[in-house]
């Protein structure tokens, strides 16, 4: 009768346990940009397996020392995960950004790197950046360091 439901618990915390799977998360961002600009950004990480993430963000970016330059862009980036402690995670993020610049329309392929640590257990501290091309702009290549907070919904 012991073994019934010893077998019984496991087969039923087999099937209601998922590590990381399916976690959503709203986020925050802001950071200097290498070319005299800031950066702000708001947006949703959809965890999948293996504690890999799809963002979708929006981003603000505004450039003021020669040239009065500023785009709202919208992206998604696919973010694998590179290594991984108790409360630590490292992925690298690899994505496209398309938007209005100042001047016209603007895409960016991107790739970068998120460091991830949690504070609690709702909210994550992170770091990251993104290195980017900007295509039909006059500011082409955009390098950020961004620093936010991931809230779990």
């Amino acid at each position: 009768m012991n073994r019934f439901f010893l077998v019984a618990i496991f087969i039923i915390s087999g099937y209601t346990m998922n590590a990381q799977d399916g976690y959503k998360h709203f986020f925050f961002k802001g950071g200097a940009v290498i070319s005299n600009g800031i950066n702000v950004g708001l947006g949703f990480d959809f965890a999948g397996q293996y504690y890999n993430s799809v963002e979708i963000s929006a981003n603000y970016f505004k450039r003021n020392d020669l040239i009065d330059y500023e785009n709202y862009l919208f992206g998604v980036n696919y973010k694998p995960l590179l290594f991984r402690e108790r409360n630590t995670l490292g992925k690298l993020r690899v994505g496209v950004y398309a938007g209005s610049g100042t001047e016209n329309f603007a895409i960016a392929p991107n790739i970068g790197f998120e460091f991830i640590q949690s504070l609690s257990n709702n909210v994550d501290l992170f770091l990251s950046n993104d290195n980017g091309y900007y295509f039909e702009t006059s500011q082409k290549w955009v390098t950020t360091a961004n620093i936010g907070l991931r809230i779990a919904l």
